[in-house]
């Protein structure tokens, strides 16, 4: 954990040398690295722009909102907060990682998940109280457990290092497009020995390159990845199995596909038949 500490007493020091200081929590220590919940005092409308960032030692890894074929996908609860209408979470675009048994979809080194806090009353702090359950991996996997609770005000000072620290990983956030702007191009879902699969196809790059496609459904759905069935010159093809998914609570099933070329994706939301989902 040394180089660990000494990154974050770097950040710290070059923190309190600004003229505005972020509201930040302390970091909280976990195995393999350390989190913490961070605001800039930038609004965007009424939001509250921040962002749970994690540090983690070298070859340890987090997980994406779907971790892929195995991990612990971060469970981010702010239930226990006054005055806070909405909880805008959002996802950077991931890496795969494949340790020879398993392919998950994680984030390496120090990355932020940036979020934006609404509150019920504009005029009114936000008593943020947020906890998170979530997985960090290495040769081991332990899961980590972390709580947050900052007052977010309004007139807070912005903080130009935060703003900067969030920006470089809110522009890694895929832009969300309609599937017909998108290289989507068709989604049927086939039964095949009674478990329901889709096949995507999408437009193939002309580089002839092949791009990532990763996919994640309603809160509790285990879908593992796309697997890649077939390229060409203008198409390529995934297999995705759907036995894990699930509906939102609202009774909707729907996949959140992201399509992934160096390092930028588009992300697509498409609305699937009832009978998907389990």
């Amino acid at each position: 954990m040394a180089s660990l500490f000494r990154y974050i007493l770097i950040a710290i020091v070059t923190v309190v040398s600004t003229p505005a200081v972020a509201v930040s929590t302390d970091w909280i220590e976990v195995h393999g690295g350390a989190v913490r919940l961070i605001f800039d005092g930038t609004r965007e409308g009424t939001a509250y722009r921040g962002g749970i960032e994690f540090l983690l030692e070298p070859g340890w890894h987090t997980y994406w909102r779907n971790p892929g074929e195995a991990g612990i996908p971060p469970q981010i609860d702010g239930s226990g907060s006054s005055n806070l209408q909405s909880l805008d979470i959002r996802f950077p675009v991931p890496d795969i990682y494949n340790d020879g048994f398993s392919t998950s979809v994680v984030y390496h080194d120090g990355i932020i998940l940036p979020l934006f806090a609404v509150p019920a009353d504009a005029g009114q702090p936000i008593q943020l109280d947020l906890s998170m359950f979530f997985g960090v991996c290495k040769d081991i996997c332990v899961p980590g457990d972390a709580e947050f609770s900052l007052q977010l005000e309004p007139g807070m000072k912005e903080d130009r290092l935060g703003a900067r620290l969030i920006e470089r990983d809110l522009k890694r956030v895929p832009k969300s497009v309609a599937m017909s702007e998108s290289p989507i191009t068709a989604i049927d879902i086939v039964n095949l020995d009674g478990a329901p699969v889709a096949h995507i196809q999408t437009s193939a790059p002309k580089d002839g390159e092949t791009p990532d496609l990763f996919a994640a459904g309603p809160s509790g759905s285990y879908i593992g990845l796309p697997l890649l069935r077939a390229q060409s010159a203008d198409r390529v093809s995934w297999d995705l199995d759907l036995t894990g998914l699930k509906p939102s609570e609202s009774g909707v099933a729907y996949l959140d596909l992201l399509w992934v070329k160096n390092g930028s994706g588009l992300a697509v939301r498409h609305i699937l038949p009832e009978t998907s989902s389990n």
